[in-house]
């Protein structure tokens, strides 16, 4: 395979980090793109990392030096992604599991004690750069949910810096093979 110096550069610019999208019908891109019908997070820094894996085991036989039939055992899909606008909005997505209060002069994020997380639809886009017209790449997740530990940084003179880390939850509603996202490309 020959070097296409085209297909290095149109995946140069960055990305958009958006919550709340609609989750596209089967065998459908998000729409409309850019944020499909979602809310921007705002600024991001830094990569955002679109992870999808699947744990394989095999059969060990006594007729073969290896294992045989592989099937998946395990599936997960994951978005991790560092926010630095620390607006109200954000630290609430962020701590996922929180209950909000708002009195009218004050809004409260309580925690603790919610057993079942509720997911949401996240997306992350971007523009190809050097493409000619305005088409968009990037990944989604139907039913993400915050996962693992969120720190919120308090630091004179620096940027409310939220690492975040979201993970997929199954949609068994959906075709087989279209349950946890996509990625997709604009030709």
């Amino acid at each position: 395979m020959s070097v296409i110096e085209s297909n290095i550069r149109k995946y140069i610019k960055g990305g958009d980090v958006y919550v709340g999208c609609d989750v596209p019908g089967v065998d459908e891109a998000p729409s409309p793109l850019p944020g499909g019908g979602g809310a921007q997070v705002g600024a991001t820094q830094g990569v955002t990392n679109f992870i999808y894996s699947a744990t394989i085991e095999k059969t060990d036989i006594e007729q073969a030096a290896g294992g045989i039939a592989p099937k998946v055992t395990e599936e997960l899909i994951a978005m991790e992604f560092t926010m630095v606008e620390g607006d109200y909005g954000n630290v609430k997505y962020a701590l996922g599991l929180a209950t909000e209060v708002d009195d009218g002069t004050t809004k409260v994020l309580q925690l603790g004690g919610i057993l079942c997380p509720t997911g949401d639809c996240l997306l992350v886009v971007a523009e190809m750069a050097c493409a000619g017209a305005t088409k968009y790449y990037g990944g989604m997740i139907y039913d993400a949910y915050i996962a693992g530990e969120t720190t919120i940084p308090v630091k004179r003179g620096e940027e409310m810096r939220i690492a975040v880390r979201v993970e997929g939850n199954f949609i068994l509603t959906r075709a087989e093979g279209d349950q946890l996202g996509q990625w997709f490309e604009e030709q």
